[in-house]
């Protein structure tokens, strides 16, 4: 044994209980006792030790050898992480598996180790804790996967001890990252907090009732333009504004009742939702299920018909003005229901 290392490098393994399994020996710390006037311990020993504490075999390439950690002088101890990052800071990178840690210099891994038959993840796999290479297949759930990749690919290029790499499959919105299993659950973390759905642009809805001869003049409008109209009406007292609401987001409710003198009762409830998944039906990762619109209607009154209406359609764009609009009676010289949504800036 080299001279420099036999000067007091003690180790010793964590005390491990049988209910432990192979997981936790592998967990295992490494001690070092720096005695004074050494202050440096060579990796190799530290490599070898700590694959011998848990149990497995180790390999140190000859461009590694000969390196020294210096640590100072006393006792140190190190688990997994810290044994990883002393080594990074050396630019040396551990590769491990069930039975064997390696130790390469990081310049040296791609060529050494290489990237063919790795394992594959998804996006909740459960990742090994292990210094191990893997590969994570990771499918956007709220687009902008050209956006995230530009991210990540930056983050990634400034570590010099990177191994793996990151691709982009457009159209399949999905990102694949190749590298070691502790850093990809680190870019998998990432990604999860930039996988976000985008904020939830605001928009004014409004329920009128429009004479049927006032709303056949302003139907074929388009849509914004139309929405000022009614409103400019509204303060002419030319249609009745029955409620009106600034909403944001995917999922709101409006209700409304109203009871005329002579006994007339309307009951209007617009509802935009998302609906649940079908008893027994398989959802793939990464499915959308699209907003839905619902506008329901009763109108009861003496001497008149009961009418009763349910319209279900796909819920507009809180980007885009939209109107929909269903007859209160059964000709089109009846008044209409019309509910409009426009974009607040």
């Amino acid at each position: 044994m080299n001279k420099s290392v036999s000067l007091g490098l003690a180790l010793s393994l964590c005390a491990l209980t049988p209910a432990f399994a192979q997981q936790s020996k592998l967990d295992a710390s490494v001690s070092v006792e720096v005695p004074p006037g050494e202050g440096r311990v060579l990796v190799e020993q530290l490599v070898k030790a700590w694959a011998k504490q848990t149990g497995r075999r180790a390999y140190v390439s000859p461009q590694v050898s000969g390196l020294k950690a210096s640590l100072g002088v006393g006792s140190h101890t190190f688990n997994r992480t810290e044994v990883l990052a002393l080594l990074a800071d050396l630019q040396v990178v551990v590769v491990e598996d069930s039975s064997r840690v390696r130790a390469f210099r990081a310049r040296d891994v791609s060529s050494r180790v290489g990237s063919t038959q790795l394992r594959v993840y998804t996006n909740d796999d459960k990742l090994p804790k292990m210094n191990t290479p893997v590969s994570l297949v990771y499918r956007i759930q709220h687009g902008a996967g050209q956006a995230l990749f530009a991210q990540l690919r930056g983050i990634l290029a400034r570590d010099v001890t990177r191994y793996g790499n990151i691709l982009y499959l457009q159209g399949a919105e999905q990102i694949v990252i190749t590298d070691f299993a502790p850093k990809v659950a680190y870019y998998r973390q990432l990604i999860r907090a930039m996988d976000q759905p985008p904020a939830a642009r605001a928009q004014q809805v409004t329920v009128y009732e429009v004479p049927g001869e006032l709303w056949a003049r302003l139907k074929h409008l388009p849509a914004s333009e139309a929405s000022i109209k009614l409103a400019k009406q509204f303060t002419e007292q030319r249609v009745t504004r029955l409620e009106q609401a600034r909403v944001a987001g995917h999922k709101f409710s409006l209700q409304r009742s109203l009871t005329g003198k002579d006994g007339e009762r309307l009951q209007v409830g617009v509802r935009v939702y998302v609906p649940r998944p079908a008893k027994g039906q398989v959802v793939h990762a990464g499915s959308k299920r699209k907003p839905r619109l619902s506008i329901s209607m009763y109108r009861s009154g003496k001497g008149e018909e009961r009418l009763e209406r349910q319209i279900e359609l796909a819920a507009p764009q809180a980007t885009q003005a939209a109107i929909v609009s269903a007859m209160l009676g059964s000709d089109d010289a009846s008044s209409h229901l019309v509910v409009t949504f426009s974009p607040i800036p």
